[in-house]
């Protein structure tokens, strides 16, 4: 939490610089053309542009910085959330390859044509089967 405080501290000082600098750059400046300095004052306009300058660099590689934190973090939930998804899907499919496997008895039973209890018993004990095999797996 300091961090993120002493981040913001930074951004706002350099931006105020920033603007200390600019006004220091117009007071200098020739009202009528303002990228040119007035007669005698050429040192001191000079000397404000490059403090412009070097705040404009100093807030380009602090707000980089601050873009980075936020994409790590974003990284590390996304890398969970596809984690989490992958298991979900191992599992799935997992349970649909058993359950697929076990009411194999019940597609053999129907294309034999056998009665209809012998039908449901068969796949009421493949469902069972490919219920506890999925449950056992995870």
């Amino acid at each position: 939490m300091k961090k993120q405080n002493d981040f913001k501290s930074a951004i706002s000082l350099t931006e105020d610089a920033r603007l200390n600098a600019l006004r220091a750059k117009r007071d200098a400046g020739d009202p009528h053309n303002p990228f040119c300095a007035k007669s005698g004052r050429e040192a001191e306009y000079y000397k404000a542009a490059q403090s412009v300058q070097a705040c404009d660099l100093i807030l380009k590689v602090l707000k980089k910085e601050k873009n980075e934190e936020a994409w790590k973090k974003a990284r590390t939930v996304k890398r969970k959330a596809k984690h989490l998804f992958t298991c979900a899907m191992d599992v799935f499919v997992m349970a649909g390859l058993i359950a697929l496997a076990c009411m194999g008895f019940a597609a053999v039973t129907v294309l034999f044509k056998f009665y209809d209890p012998i039908i449901q018993a068969a796949s009421v004990i493949g469902a069972s089967a490919a219920l506890a095999a999925a449950l056992c797996q995870k």
